[in-house]
C-alpha cells in the first residue's frame, strides 16, 4: 500500500526540569520543544488533497503529533477526529460555504481532548463511534460496512480492531463509484511505516489480544486494498 510521506512532528512537549547545576535554560529544552515554536499549540493546514467527487483538508496539532481531517463535498463536510478547540473547523467549514453535518472518531481517544461534544453542542451535529465504544453520549453506532455519505462521496466503515476494540478506518470513494478506494482514514490503527500500539489500553484486555486483532486486521482488511489508496492517520 503506498503511503504519503507526512512531515514529522512532536508528540508531547517534555517537561523542564530544572536544577542548579545547570546554569543555561536552553541546556534543559528537549529536542522536540526545540523543533517548534508557539504555533505547535494550534491546528495548521497541512495540506488538500482532492479526489473525484471529494477533497480532505489536514491539520496538525503538533504539539500532539494529532493529525485531524475535514472531508469536503457538494457543500457538505464531515470533521474526522477533530481536537477540543473547533473553531479552526468551523472557520473553515464557513470559507468553503459548506454545512458540517457530522463528527466521526475513529477511535476512543485517550491521549487529547477531542472536540466531538463541543460540535454536538454548538451545532448539534450528530456524532458517529463505533458501537465497540459503548460510549456514553448521544451518538449513532456504526459497524462493519456502514457508510456516511458527505455530499457526492462516500465513507465506508471497517471494524479494525488491534489499537483498541473499538478502532475503525474508512474508505473514502466517489458516490458513482463506491467500488474504488480513494483514501483511507485510518486514526490509529495504521500510521506512515507503522501500526498503533496494541499494548496502551489497560482495561482488562492484554496487549497480545490486541497484537492478534491488529494482526488479523492487517492481514484481513488493510492489505487487500488497492497500492494507491493513500493512507490519513490521526497521528504523524
Amino acid at each position: 500500500m503506498q503511503v504519503q510521506r507526512f512531515c514529522l512532528s512532536a508528540a508531547l512537549l517534555g517537561a523542564i526540569a530544572l536544577f542548579p547545576i545547570i546554569t543555561a535554560a536552553e541546556e534543559v529544552r528537549d529536542n522536540e520543544e526545540r523543533a517548534h515554536g508557539d504555533e505547535a499549540a494550534t491546528y495548521q493546514w497541512v495540506d488538500t488533497y482532492e479526489f473525484p467527487a471529494a477533497k480532505i483538508v489536514q491539520y496538525d496539532l503538533a504539539v500532539l503529533s494529532h493529525f485531524s481531517y475535514m472531508v469536503f463535498s457538494g457543500g457538505e463536510c464531515l470533521v474526522v477526529d477533530p481536537g477540543r478547540d473547533i473553531e479552526t473547523y468551523v472557520r473553515a467549514a464557513e470559507k468553503e460555504n459548506a454545512k458540517i453535518i457530522g463528527v466521526w472518531l475513529t477511535h476512543s481517544h485517550a491521549d487529547f481532548v477531542a472536540g466531538h461534544i463541543e460540535f454536538a453542542r454548538r451545532l448539534e451535529v450528530p456524532l458517529h463511534i463505533s458501537h465497540v465504544a459503548n460510549a456514553g453520549y448521544e451518538h449513532i453506532a456504526l459497524k462493519e460496512n456502514d457508510t456516511l455519505t458527505v455530499g457526492d462521496a462516500v465513507i465506508r466503515l471497517l471494524e479494525t480492531p488491534g489499537h483498541t476494540p473499538d478502532s475503525m478506518c474508512g474508505i473514502l470513494a466517489s458516490a458513482a463509484d463506491p467500488q474504488r478506494p480513494l483514501a483511507l482514514l485510518t486514526g490509529d490503527t495504521l500510521f506512515v511505516g507503522s501500526v498503533g500500539r496494541p499494548d496502551l489500553l489497560g482495561e482488562g484486555m492484554a496487549a497480545s489480544t490486541l497484537a492478534s486483532m491488529m494482526f488479523d486486521t492487517w492481514t484481513k482488511k488493510l492489505a487487500a486494498l488497492p497500492d494507491d489508496v493513500l493512507v490519513m492517520p490521526a497521528h504523524g
